[in-house]
């Protein structure tokens, strides 16, 4: 990926080289608490991380929101960011659509949602896309092959609650070498899935990620 833009994106957000962004994506009904409790007891320990909190569904964002504010966290809205120019907080929850793929690309790790919960996951591979390392929680059966892939290459960590998704983002932003190995891998999933059969969604990631740098 082009790290040019990535640094624009990064500046146009208010972020710094020392920000550590984590991305919770596609954050299903359910996994609003789990979420939030991560948030807090990860800022409490790494006053450097920046989260960006994305709803699989608009509707949702008042619920994300009251779950923050029920952990002490006041987010800042991807709306009012772009009204005002305000930069990114502590946590930023986007309640626009579109943002997602391309926080993908400045974050250092994301969260794949609707797996803390038995909704069946989401897309594995946006984040991997970026050569980022993806956690997700146990429920993907949607999305087997990417699972799989993702396992086989070690470049994914299933997380079953708040305790093991706080754990698993602090080890890997106290370890940059670490999680900058698991994205590399991720990458090389995506990509062994592109060489195959049945991986025209693997195939166009790779050429929305061309588009968008």
């Amino acid at each position: 990926p082009d790290t040019g833009w990535a640094q624009r994106f990064r500046q146009r957000l208010g972020l710094s080289p020392a920000h550590r962004v984590v991305v919770a994506g596609s954050i299903r009904g359910g996994e609003e608490g789990p979420v939030a409790e991560a948030c807090r007891v990860v800022l409490d320990q790494e006053k450097g991380v920046r989260f960006f909190l994305v709803p699989r569904h608009p509707k949702r964002v008042s619920k994300l929101v009251e779950a923050l504010g029920r952990k002490g966290l006041a987010p800042v809205l991807w709306s009012d960011m772009e009204r005002s120019g305000i930069p990114a907080g502590l946590v930023t929850v986007v309640d626009v659509i579109g943002p997602l793929f391309g926080l993908y690309g400045v974050c250092h790790l994301a969260y794949v949602g609707g797996a803390m919960v038995p909704k069946g996951g989401q897309n594995l591979m946006e984040p991997a896309a970026w050569s980022r390392p993806v956690l997700t929680g146990p429920h993907t059966h949607n999305f087997e092959e990417a699972t799989e892939a993702l396992r086989e290459f070690r470049a994914l960590r299933v997380v079953r609650d708040q305790g093991e998704l706080a754990t698993s983002i602090l080890d890997l932003v106290a370890n940059p070498e670490k999680a900058e190995s698991m994205g590399l891998r991720a990458r090389q999933a995506l990509e062994a899935l592109a060489s195959g059969s049945a991986t025209w969604q693997a195939k166009t990631l790779i050429g929305e990620l061309e588009r968008v740098t």
